[in-house]
């Protein structure tokens, strides 16, 4: 396929090149995809010319940068963790241009000075000393008289044309077939379709060509013209790899006939689904009594549904940099007032960018409003009265106001209004350009409205952000726990367990009950959050939401997992799993699985949404100080191991998409969590103790994706008792593994599954950039730093890894702060 630049063809050492791409893919939409560098930021210092700012920047805007063996090695500037345009997302350019003669003088692209000699401008002088050689002008950005200076400061970033057009690595793409094709139809004359001239005579007729109707015209000129910023050539490769990348992807997943369908619900998952993991909910309430602060988090969590969203409640402001909201779905302000200027700087830059904002508070803050003006947050003030429900538009301290329609009369007519009572006054505002929104309420903080009233609030405000409300329905009461004993170890741990008729430990209590006709015919204390009942059953019995068949069935272990203490609803298994009987056997053999856990929790106090349909379990067990296991990052790397390789390695489950995030999260390829793993530990003597968590979404359809949505649909779904089964098998196998001293097994299953082969992350405590490598012998992440190459070993205790934006940092701790 010839290609032409500038109308002349190509030298003859450059051999024509040739691909086998129907010219109706290789064409301008493709190329919109391709990288290449311009100036997206421009910073004005001084400009004394008769041109004005936005003149000179739009001028600049348009200078094409050269781009060749630098763009690819750029960061995207969303994904740079820097957040103001370092050397591996970005490129800055200056321009100091003053006139000292009488005569004028011009600032052209010869003046914009660049800090890496490979990205400069594609014109001019500079393109005359590149390999470019191309005869062309210095574009002028303004004429400058005598006197007159022009100070700039650029930024250049990547980007594709798709994104915007100054990133269009070409000025026009076109194609024509070769005349000289097959069929040769161009060659034919008609002189009656010629105008009527004495020059279209014709002295002789013109051979007619032999015709092959059956044959294909495939030779065609294809021409590209670049605009300066990348030479032809590389942009139409470019533009092949662009498509040999998506005809891959599209390839993978057309292998079966599954996959077909999961590609469409894949990609429209990751586009519509802005969480890969259960949004948080934050309430941030500080300068209250205790009695307010126990009605703020009784009437939240009244709204609240616990099966969609992780809340956490902070009596302190919490706001020291926008790290905080990540994942964040809202965020409930209590008491705005004791707010510095430095919050309201990151929640309005949090709503402008799509956050939902609440703010409750006594009166109305001119403080708020002033920020939120000022960010363009604020299009209109709404009221209403809290006993007729007549929307109304208030007049505020600042002379905002607007019209308002207002059709929702309900939510507040149950309101009893009291003398002496300030009345509740609402205020919703609204973003105008983003997708963020914010709601103020004004209301009485005294005790006995307040419940009442902040709910209302609340409700009223995620109904106006699309949120999800829970219903009274939605909140399950705590139930006691159901212990079944495998057959074969049944009468000597039924004993066992009796031995133990009342345990209190670790601020918890059990009490364990022979039967369930016992426990109905006693007088024993409820189920709470500090207590459990538990009731031994029969050998081979069954309870609602627990199928005991299938898990022992599935349950392939020598000792773990032959003991189940089953409950329906519960704080969360991990506070049982601290207060079992101090006993080896029942240890090593009892593993806590819930129906729904109201209280689940993961690694630093983080909340893990358990709906129904998640398996969520505990166990623990002991081990000698100085063995192979003791060490607790390899523990839970075992455990995150056995629940990806135990489903993957069951036949005809291989390729379901469950991969491993460093160092506790089940992820799918495409960035959706669907578990989490967490370890506790501590020792006495010369013993270690270990309890662990699971988590993983099986069959739920919230907060994200699920177990079952991956399955190949000619394969059966999975249940929770076989789940649990798989995992407990498969870790006790791995287990025996650890403590042979066999690391290279493990890490090469690991690595087998983890996302981050060579990924190139950032390490933030210690600025700086580096590339994943595996894990040591401790089981920490051994990272290299580039371009020293110098390895450092990055503790799993404390730290998260940022899957999107390759940056490994300290995780947030969530100190809970919930007095109810």
């Amino acid at each position: 396929m010839p290609l032409e630049t500038d109308g002349k063809e190509w030298a003859e050492k450059d051999k024509p090149i040739t691909f086998g791409v129907e010219i109706l893919y290789l064409n301008d939409d493709i190329f919109r995809f391709v990288l290449k560098n311009s100036i997206d930021t421009v910073t004005i210092h001084s400009n004394t010319s008769v041109f004005c700012d936005e003149f000179i920047a739009h001028r600049i805007g348009l200078i094409p940068l050269t781009s060749d063996n630098v763009v690819e090695r750029l960061r995207y500037s969303r994904d740079c963790p820097c957040m103001g345009g370092c050397n591996e997302c970005a490129i800055h350019l200056n321009i100091d241009k003053k006139c000292f003669t009488h005569n004028g003088d011009f600032a052209t692209s010869a003046d914009l000075k660049s800090q890496d000699s490979r990205v400069v401008p594609a014109c001019g002088v500079y393109a005359k000393t590149s390999e470019y050689g191309a005869d062309s002008d210095d574009i002028v950005i303004a004429k400058l008289r005598d006197g007159q200076e022009l100070i700039v400061t650029c930024v250049a970033r990547k980007g594709i044309g798709k994104e915007h057009a100054k990133w269009n690595p070409t000025a026009g793409v076109g194609f024509e077939y070769d005349p000289d094709n097959a069929h040769r139809h161009t060659t034919y004359p008609i002189p009656r379709e010629w105008p009527k001239s004495e020059y279209t005579e014709l002295d002789d007729e013109l051979d007619q060509a032999p015709v092959n109707l059956l044959e294909e015209p495939k030779k065609f000129w294809f021409t590209v013209e670049s605009c300066g910023s990348l030479k032809p050539e590389n942009i139409v490769l470019m533009g092949l790899n662009v498509l040999r990348r998506k005809l891959t992807d599209l390839h993978s997943h057309m292998l079966n006939e599954d996959s077909k369908i999961n590609l469409f619900y894949l990609s429209a998952r990751k586009i519509m689904n802005t969480f890969a993991k259960a949004p948080n909910i934050l309430l941030i309430s500080s300068g209250v009594s205790d009695e307010v602060l126990q009605c703020i988090s009784v009437a939240t969590k009244a709204v609240i549904p616990t099966d969609v969203y992780a809340f956490y409640h902070f009596v302190d402001p919490v706001l020291k940099d926008s790290s905080i909201f990540e994942n964040t779905k809202c965020v409930i302000v209590c008491n705005s007032g004791l707010l510095i200027a430095s919050h309201w700087r990151l929640l309005c830059s949090y709503v402008n960018k799509g956050g939902f904002l609440i703010t409750v508070d006594t009166e109305y803050s001119e403080v708020m409003h002033s920020f939120l003006l000022g960010s363009g947050i604020v299009t209109g003030p709404l009221c209403m009265h809290p006993v007729s429900g007549v929307a109304y538009v208030k007049n505020d301290p600042l002379g905002l106001t607007g019209e308002v329609t207002y059709t929702e009369t309900s939510f507040m007519l149950d309101h009893i209004k009291q003398p002496n009572c300030p009345p509740a006054a609402f205020f919703r505002f609204s973003v105008s350009y983003s997708a963020g929104k914010a709601f103020f309420v004004s209301i009485n903080f005294e005790e006995r409205y307040l419940i009442r009233n902040f709910s209302q609030a609340l409700k009223y405000a995620f109904a106006c952000f699309n949120m999800q409300i829970k219903s009274s329905a939605d909140i399950p009461k705590l139930t006691e726990g159901f212990l079944f004993i495998s057959e074969n170890i049944y009468e000597k741990l039924s004993q066992r367990f009796l031995a133990f008729s009342e345990v209190n430990k670790n601020l918890f209590s059990l009490t364990i009950v022979k039967s369930a006709t016992e426990y109905n015919s006693g007088n024993f204390k409820p189920a709470s959050e500090k207590h459990l009942p538990i009731i031994i059953q029969p050998v081979k019995s069954t309870v609602d939401g627990f199928n005991t068949d299938l898990y022992f069935n599935e349950l392939k272990t020598k000792n773990m997992g032959k003991v189940v203490l089953f409950v329906p609803v519960v704080t969360s298994t991990m506070d049982i799993i601290s207060a079992m009987p101090t006993d080896p056997d029942i240890e090593m053999s009892t593993v806590i699985i819930a129906g729904v856990q109201l209280k689940g929790r993961g690694r630093n106090n983080h909340v893990w949404v358990s709906p129904a349909g998640c398996a969520m379990f505990s166990f623990g067990f002991k081990k000698p100080f100085f063995s192979a296991s003791h060490k607790v990052p390899w523990l839970q790397h075992l455990l995150v191991l056995a629940v990806v390789d135990g489903i993957r390695s069951r036949p005809g489950y291989e390729n379901t998409d469950l991969r491993i995030k460093w160092p506790n999260d089940v992820y799918t390829s495409d960035g959706a969590k669907l578990g989490g793993i967490i370890v506790n530990s501590f020792s006495i003597h010369s013993q270690m103790t270990f309890h662990l968590g699971c988590g993983l979404n099986v069959s739920n359809q919230h907060p994200t994706v699920s177990l079952n949505e991956l399955i190949q649909s000619n394969m059966p779904r999975l249940s929770i008792e076989q789940v649990i089964a798989i995992v407990m098998t498969r870790f006790e196998q791995l287990l025996f593994v650890l403590e042979q001293g066999n690391m290279q097994e493990i890490c090469h299953l690991y690595h087998k599954y983890w996302l981050h082969e060579n990924q190139k992350v950032y390490l933030k405590d210690m600025n700086t950039h580096g590339k994943v490598m595996r894990l040591d012998e401790d089981g920490y992440l051994l990272v290299e730093c580039l371009p020293t190459g110098r390895l450092v070993s990055v503790e799993c205790e404390g730290n998260t890894f940022d899957l999107t934006k390759g940056v490994i940092c300290r995780k947030m701790e969530y100190e809970n702060s919930d007095k109810s």
